[in-house]
């Protein structure tokens, strides 16, 4: 998913001017989950079917009767069995946390509900329900479970909300909070491993909760921080863009930090043009280059790629005209990124373009007019489309649009506080 305003503001500052009716920040860049590993059944292990005495196996092949050769038969059928339960199960258990994956459900939140979404039938199904307010859907890396954000009741007309950040299965069971209501719940990311989620909370304060409900910590950095996101792709840092918290701290820019909350550095390499510089902080799938936001001195945005080895920044080429909002969502093969370009006329369109800046991209979907902050997308996990929600925050529609630029189709109609997610699964 991607957001952007005029200045990309967070989520945390929609939470706070949403009376004002501010458009919100809609939490695309965040989408760097994670896979866990499943254990191998114990019914998979060869063992179980392979006879073990060597002197029965001898006769067995030596002289075969018409009964040992049904019990071989036998055998061999349950050792075929077995041969294909292994290699579903490693299939399974190998699905790398970053890079192509097979398409599953789409989910998405609509007017408070969340639903799985079949994207060749259009199917819906309410999978979390009931009085609460739930929005923001994100799966994991291995397309098990997703995160989401919870108000136990509608959301306020002043004020920040307090929200929970709930994990639940794919299909909507072992739902449970991770958080108690917090106050500014903003941001939020799967580890590399999925066994930990970085979130900001509070104004931008960061913290580190465990999946299994085991509590959370917050991460003194020493400034409100923002976008935050593992590294991949082994999660050893968390990465997050940084403001000073009085005239005398440094500029702001993008800094990263152990998850145990040691090792505080910068990453970002040049002085901030302004304060609303660094922006809407992606990063790619190899965790060797990192998108965010640029403005210049007229207010006018453009994506940047920033290479994490070389230091080196790159501005994406747009038509004459044109202007650029988002940080780059990054494909699943991290070659391509998707962001919102905005017409001389104020009309948006998304864009999917290369990541080396070898040429302006391809425009996919309808010309859209408003704000284009309104939209939220994803790429599909083999990387061939982009899943996007269209509109403003009182309607989305949910959109399959090819990356070839070739029309799209409509997935589902949305409604109010629509994203939309996809699930990954193994090839």
């Amino acid at each position: 998913m991607t957001t952007n305003d005029a200045f990309e503001r967070n989520l945390s500052i929609w939470l706070h001017e949403e009376a004002e009716h501010h458009v919100p920040d809609h939490l695309a860049e965040v989408l760097q989950r994670t896979a866990t590993s499943r254990q191998r059944p114990a019914w998979s292990s060869l063992e179980r079917w392979l006879p073990v005495d060597t002197t029965f196996r001898r006769s067995v092949f030596a002289r075969p009767t018409p009964v040992r050769q049904l019990a071989l038969l036998f055998l061999i059928g349950l050792l075929i069995v077995a041969l294909v339960a292994f290699a579903v199960g490693s299939r399974r258990s190998t699905l790398a946390p970053y890079g192509l994956a097979r398409n599953g459900d789409v989910v998405a939140s609509r007017d408070g509900d969340i639903y799985a979404i079949d994207p060749a039938t259009s199917a819906a199904t309410l999978i979390i329900g009931g009085d609460t307010f739930d929005f923001v859907p994100t799966y994991s890396r291995d397309g098990s479970k997703f995160l989401f954000m919870r108000s136990d009741g509608p959301m306020p007309t002043s004020g920040p909300p307090m929200l929970s950040l709930m994990v639940a299965n794919a299909d909507g069971s072992g739902l449970r909070a991770l958080t108690g209501p917090v106050r500014e719940l903003s941001w939020f990311d799967w580890s590399p491993n999925g066994l930990q989620i970085a979130y900001i909370y509070n104004f931008g304060t960061l913290a580190v909760a465990n999946v299994d409900g085991s509590g959370s910590t917050d991460l003194v950095t020493g400034q409100p921080t923002h976008f935050v996101t593992w590294l991949p792709p082994d999660g050893s840092e968390i990465l997050f863009r940084g403001e000073p918290a009085k005239e005398t701290d440094p500029g702001t820019g993008i800094y990263a930090i152990r998850p145990d909350g040691t090792g505080l550095r910068p990453v970002s390499t040049k002085p901030p043009n302004n304060d609303f510089d660094y922006m809407s902080l992606t990063v790619a799938p190899d965790g060797s280059k990192i998108s965010f936001a640029r403005f210049t001195s007229n207010a006018t945005p453009s994506v940047v790629v920033l290479d994490l080895l070389t230091g080196e920044e790159r501005v994406l080429p747009h038509p004459p005209g044109t202007s650029q909002r988002g940080g780059g969502v990054f494909s699943p093969d991290g070659t391509l990124v998707a962001y919102s370009r905005i017409y001389a006329d104020g009309t948006y369109q998304l864009v999917v373009a290369p990541v080396d800046g070898s040429s302006d991209g391809t425009a996919l979907g309808p010309l859209r007019s408003g704000d284009a902050e309104g939209s939220s997308y994803v790429f599909t996990p083999d990387g061939t489309a982009v899943v996007a929600g269209l509109g403003q925050d009182d309607r989305r529609d949910i959109w399959r649009l090819p990356i070839d630029g070739s029309p799209g189709s409509t997935v589902a109609e949305g409604g109010s506080f629509s994203f939309v997610d996809t699930q990954r699964l193994a090839p």
